[in-house]
């Protein structure tokens, strides 16, 4: 979202406060609302901002998480430079969104993706060498699916023997492979 790249947090206030003004039906505008209030610890207000974004589009919470490993994979895949650092960085930023959302959402625990939010923002993290949130970002995963490497390493393997013809499918085995490899080795160390 343009809008967040804006510097001042009162900025982005007044921005999502006209863009659920102008367009009430707009989701994505009421999560961006959401994560402005939320980075200003107003945590009541920024809930309900994200709970109105489910009402309005109760898929967004997937949208955001495929935005992130699409911006990864992005990276991954080709970025030159600083491009690289720009997509990790919205990769987070797309993660974050997932998360906050679903941190207002009383059946959480039910949601099988939720772990992988935090996986992708650890990912994203360690690639850009920030390995203390990285893995504060991993453990966050493991407290909600103790065995995500696991899962992801099922995944991956899921997505490889389907032999699902989309280039993007081996891409995403291949990351999952990659980050269910990091989680065991930091296990073992």
């Amino acid at each position: 979202m343009v809008l967040f790249e804006l510097k001042k947090l009162d900025d982005k206030n007044k921005a999502f406060d006209n863009a659920t003004r102008l367009d009430p039906e707009y989701a994505d505008a009421w999560c961006g609302k959401g994560m402005a209030l939320s980075k200003q610890n107003m945590l009541e207000d920024s809930n309900k901002a994200f709970e109105e974004a489910v009402k309005l589009n109760p898929n967004i919470v997937r949208k955001y998480d495929n935005e992130g490993w699409n911006l990864i994979i992005e990276a991954m895949k080709g970025a030159k430079g600083d491009e690289i650092h720009c997509r990790y960085d919205g990769s987070i930023h797309y993660f974050e969104n997932a998360i906050q959302i679903r941190s207002v959402d009383k059946d959480k625990q039910r949601d099988p993706d939720y772990a992988d939010a935090y996986v992708g923002k650890g990912w994203a993290l360690f690639k850009q060498n920030n390995l203390k949130d990285s893995n504060m970002a991993f453990e966050e995963a493991k407290k909600l699916e103790r065995d995500i490497a696991r899962k992801l390493y099922i995944d991956g393997e899921y997505l490889r023997k389907n032999g699902m013809p989309k280039e993007e499918c081996l891409d995403i085995a291949s990351l999952y492979f990659d980050i269910a490899k990091h989680l065991i080795q930091n296990k073992k160390n």
